[in-house]
């Protein structure tokens, strides 16, 4: 069930925004531990 709708571009911006920030988080934690 994957459709490209200009109204499913509204959820993807805060999810890319969210794995963004997982991934940052982890290589922050990551350096942090290093």
């Amino acid at each position: 069930k994957v459709s490209n709708l200009p109204s499913s571009r509204s959820i993807d911006v805060p999810a890319i925004f969210n794995t963004a920030k997982i991934l940052f988080g982890a290589c922050f934690a990551r350096n942090k531990g290093n």
